[in-house]
């Protein structure tokens, strides 16, 4: 799964490793299957080739820095959130 989003001027795009499989027929419209590296950690490849991924909480830890990034710099204002007031995720 990607997660992503793009604006005039910034943009974010991660790929999550999904906890289910890839059914073929995606694969073969989209060239995106699972993969295990050396030491069995489950990832994504693209048409063969290793694509950086991480899991969900990472990704949309990064995702929910990017928005509160984007909405500083819009609007010039701190949005009174901040990463640190988030529980740490493991």
């Amino acid at each position: 799964m990607q997660l992503a989003v793009v604006t005039q001027q910034e943009s974010f795009s991660e790929y999550i490793v999904p906890a289910g499989n890839i059914s073929p027929s995606a694969t073969v419209v989209q060239g995106i299957s699972i993969c295990y590296d050396a030491g069995e950690k489950r990832g994504l490849s693209k048409n063969g080739v290793a694509i950086n991924c991480r899991e969900k909480l990472a990704v949309f830890r990064s995702f929910l820095e990017f928005l509160v990034s984007i909405r500083a710099s819009h609007t010039g204002v701190d949005p009174g959130f901040h990463m640190s007031d988030l529980p740490q995720l493991n």
